[in-house]
């Protein structure tokens, strides 16, 4: 990841035509307070991360819907540099949101920020007409689940 003076304008190409880094986006997380409530800072990070579709792709969130193959190693792995570093980039600054509420979380933060980005890079599961869950939504089943009554049963 290139590191940015504050007022210096974000990076925004790979020197690739159509690849954007994932500069701002980790910038963007940066940012955010960690003084907020989780529930800010994640619904913050959400709206960071879905504000403009080309960061999702930059961030190898859409290789699949968007009809291009990803690059694969003779093991089957992705080949380097096709959004897996952004990816684990991407996961340890969500981790960063999470961490000052680690004492009060059933799972360690990495975990948490591997299940929140993996909600949001699923948009290809949705159906035409669904609507997906506005980031407060996201958020609360991340933190609270589904239930109304996380203790009950259905």
């Amino acid at each position: 990841m290139t590191e940015v003076s504050p007022g210096e304008p974000p990076e925004t190409h790979t020197g690739r035509p159509g690849q954007m880094t994932p500069d701002h986006i980790l910038r963007e997380l940066a940012s955010i307070p960690l003084d907020e409530p989780l529930p800010a800072r994640l619904t913050r990070a959400v709206d960071a991360l879905r504000a403009h579709p080309e960061r999702m792709s930059a961030m190898g969130g859409t290789p699949f819907t968007s009809g291009h193959r990803r690059r694969l190693t003779p093991g089957g792995r992705p080949a380097p540099g096709d959004g897996e570093t952004s990816m684990k980039a991407t996961r340890r600054a969500v981790s960063a949101l999470i961490e000052p509420d680690r004492a009060a979380l059933r799972l360690e933060p990495g975990k948490i920020s591997a299940v929140l980005l993996g909600m949001l890079f699923t948009p290809h599961l949705s159906r035409p007409g669904d609507t997906e869950p506005s980031p407060e939504e996201l958020v609360g089943i991340l933190l609270h689940g589904a239930l109304n009554d996380p203790w009950s049963t259905p």
